[in-house]
This record gives structure tokens, sequence and C-alpha cells, in this order.
């Protein structure tokens, strides 16, 4: 039975983004401890995460790995992103 639950609605640029980080997010939703679940979406250019946990420790263990990984995800999309540009412009 679930008593905790946490909604997090994280902005990204783009729709694409937000997908992309919903992906990268969604090989760890299978590790979630027992006590934990974790589900991933979208909305628009919204990424959206939904913590349900038994207990406020499960909820706060979840919250901060979910949402560490969701900001090194965008980070690192960010970044590729950023990369990749200039050099599509080269190849031009």
């Amino acid at each position: 039975m679930t008593t905790h639950r946490a909604e997090y609605r994280i902005p990204c640029d783009e729709a694409a983004q937000a997908e992309r980080i919903r992906k990268a997010l969604s090989v760890e939703q299978d590790g979630t401890p027992p006590r934990t679940s974790v589900e991933v979406t979208t909305d628009g250019a919204t990424l959206v995460l939904i913590v349900d946990a038994r207990d406020a420790r499960g909820l706060r263990a979840a919250t901060n790995s979910f949402l560490r990984w969701a900001n090194t995800a965008l980070e690192v999309d960010r970044l590729a992103g950023s990369v990749a540009a200039p050099t599509a412009k080269r190849l031009a």
C-alpha cells in the first residue's frame, strides 16, 4: 500500500529532449527497491516523475536518485547538442 507520493515536473528545452531523458531513465525503473515505484512520463516538453513509496525513507531515496539521474541526463543531452551543432555546420 502506497502511503507517500511525490510528483516532479522537470522542464526540458523541447518535447524531443524530454522523450530522450524519459528513455534514459526508463532503464532505472525496474531497479527500484520493493517498497517504491517510479513512473517516468512526458507532457510535451516536460519530464514527469511520479514516485510512490510505502515509507518516507523509500520516497526520499527514490526521489534523490531519479532527480539526480534526470539532472545528469539533461546536462549531458544539452552538452551533446551544443557540441553536435557546430560540427554539423562545418560538414554542411
